[in-house]
């Protein structure tokens, strides 16, 4: 499932904006302190837009969010 959510995404991305160079995998779903280190250096390094597709670690990213006021993509089911 996780796969059908990247390919949908990737497929997006590409189609407004053709020079997107990269995309990055944080290996991860439930470390929320992760999460919100990955947000600081992902942000930090320049990038425009995280999306986050489900787990605890989306709570450490909203938590860099609220800091910075930068933005992401997210979901996740109860």
């Amino acid at each position: 499932m996780i796969k059908k959510f990247e390919v949908g995404f990737v497929d997006r991305v590409k189609n407004v904006n053709t020079e997107v160079r990269e995309f990055r995998y944080a290996a991860t779903f439930l470390n929320i302190s992760r999460g919100y280190e990955i947000s600081k250096f992902i942000f930090g390094d320049g990038v425009d837009m995280l999306y986050y597709v489900v787990g605890d670690m989306g709570i450490g990213i909203f938590r860099d969010l609220k800091e910075t006021g930068n933005y992401c993509i997210g979901l996740d089911q109860n």
